[in-house]
């Protein structure tokens, strides 16, 4: 299989990017190259960043290595937005005509898992990934996404209800994956927001707790087509933020399971205070998108999942080569033109470059010495390559969190 990256100037086969970028480097070899080194330029990332312009680094760059830099560079952006691509399961990035304002707990959520990862990640070193030994390792399979964050639309109720009540949610099935938990997320505007709009009989019953009643939408088999019915699904009781409000979140696995399993039952859900009057608290409907509700999906992979770990290179050796680095490789996703990214806007992607000399090699067993030297296979490569969380708007407009699997590269060697 061939996979052409945006722009149509690279062609990729479907293996690790690392693979494609050492195959790239070989066409620039080093500039003074004697027999007593092998010299192979990888294009990803290791323990210690050098700055390209530092008088500090091992070896001043010639001005061949520095093109070799910027060429490994420019095709690992590409790869980069072929892999993102593919992994997403999208053949072109999403086209969105509006780009939908995101709501501010909905990004909370998302650094907050970020930086449970990350923590994970610099606690344990099983969480990252070995380079595949013979670097065949092809592209993974569509990632189940974390979590779906759809948001809700509001639309108006029939028969004589003259507020806009209904709230609606697109929810897709997806394959491979279920319901683990669902939450549904709205702002209720807090007593000094009450004070201030609502007449003065209302302040005395901000000191009682607030009833929110959820209600699944049922529409008749025997009646009109346009009639509906409710049904209870959930209820919480809330205490009054003293502020000007706050978000809660009310638990609606069952009804959202109902829906993903039956998509034609989806009819929206109404929400009812015990209080008729104090619904006016509960925002329904957020023209800046600030406080929009929305329902949160967090969900379970039914494929067998395959290790985090792949299969361990062959040779594990302790010792660091100076000469084989890791170099900075920004990913600006705004740069690509990918509004439909919303976090992270750009990240560290990284990649390997240097030199693996014979003289290095030798700490290894002479047999392998020689199989490396007759082959040219010694090449500075990842030996450590850690996940990336991406929160995304697919075709569909729902925000997905999820995490795509070599990423970013976190440490280099000669192998």
């Amino acid at each position: 299989d061939v996979l052409t990256p945006p722009g149509g100037s690279l062609t990729c086969s479907p293996m690790r990017w690392t693979l494609l970028l050492a195959l790239v480097a070989v066409a620039y070899p080093a500039a003074g190259q004697t027999d007593n080194t092998i010299r192979r330029r990888s294009a990803f990332p290791p323990d210690d960043v050098f700055d390209e312009d530092s008088d500090e680094s091992p070896s001043r760059p010639t001005c061949t290595a520095c093109r070799v830099r910027e060429d490994l560079k420019s095709a690992s952006l590409e790869y980069i937005k072929a892999y993102v691509l593919h992994n997403l399961g999208f053949e072109h990035p999403p086209n969105l005509t509006h780009v939908p304002r995101v709501p501010e707990s909905i990004y909370a959520s998302f650094y907050n898992v970020t930086a449970a990862t990350r923590h994970a990640l610099d606690h344990d070193e099983d969480m990252l990934a070995d380079a595949p030994a013979d670097g065949t390792m092809t592209w993974e399979a569509h990632p189940v996404p974390e979590r779906l964050y759809i948001l809700g639309k509001v639309t108006k109720m029939r028969h004589g209800r003259r507020q806009p009540d209904i709230l609606n949610f697109h929810i897709s099935p997806l394959s491979h994956a279920s319901v683990h938990r669902a939450t549904l997320s709205i702002f209720v505007r807090g007593e000094t927001w009450l004070r201030r709009h609502v007449n003065h009989d209302l302040p005395s019953l901000s000191h009682r707790p607030l009833n929110i009643t959820v209600h699944r939408v049922v529409r008749s088999q025997i009646q009109p087509s346009d009639m509906v019915h409710l049904r209870d699904d959930a209820s919480t009781l809330v205490n009054l933020d003293p502020g000007a409000g706050a978000t809660i979140t009310i638990d609606v696995t069952g009804l959202v399971t109902d829906w993903y399993n039956n998509p034609q039952t989806n009819y929206g859900l109404f929400l009812r205070t015990h209080d008729a009057r104090m619904r006016q608290l509960l925002v329904l409907d957020d023209p800046g998108g600030k406080n929009v509700p929305f329902i949160e999906i967090v969900t379970r992979d039914r494929r067998h999942r395959r290790p985090k770990r792949s299969t361990s290179l062959t040779y594990r050796e302790n010792e660091s080569e100076t000469r084989c680095c890791r170099y900075p490789l920004v990913v600006d996703f705004d740069k690509f033109g990918w509004d439909w990214v919303i976090a992270p806007k750009q990240y560290d992607a990284n990649y390997c470059s240097g030199e693996c000399s014979i003289n290095f090699l030798t700490r290894y067993g002479q047999t392998h010495v020689m199989q490396l030297a007759s082959s040219a296979q010694a090449c500075c490569s990842p030996r450590k390559i850690a996940p990336l969380t991406l929160l995304y708007f697919n075709p569909q407009e729902q925000i997905v969190h999820t995490t795509l699997q070599n990423m970013i590269v976190q440490m280099c060697s000669c192998s």
